[in-house]
């Protein structure tokens, strides 16, 4: 976990983590089809466990209720994003949860 806070090259490959390399219109096409039956996607609160750069999540910032990401490592591209779990607003359900990529420490 202090290699991957730190954006490690070890651990991120030195790509992608950073830089913000996705458009929207990539990820909308992959993700929008499986998200199709949702009624109304502005309604919805969304949480990204391992947001890396932002990609998905700042896509689901400009779409969602609620969007925030989870992330240890210092993203420059990402926002709405907190280093740790224990920082979330207790009151907030989500409805689409999202890990991507992520092995989680517990």
């Amino acid at each position: 976990m202090e290699l991957y806070k730190k954006d490690n090259e070890f651990v991120t490959e030195g790509v992608l983590h950073n830089e913000q390399i996705a458009s929207n219109d990539t990820i909308s096409r992959y993700t929008l089809p499986i998200l199709k039956d949702i009624e109304d996607i502005k309604q919805i609160n969304y949480l990204e466990l391992g947001s890396g750069a932002g990609h998905l999540l700042n896509f689901f910032d400009k779409l969602a209720n609620h969007a925030i990401g989870i992330e240890p490592s210092p993203p420059k591209n990402a926002q709405n994003t907190e280093e740790n779990i224990d920082s979330l607003t207790e009151n907030i359900t989500y409805d689409v949860v999202v890990a991507q990529d992520v092995f989680w420490n517990i």
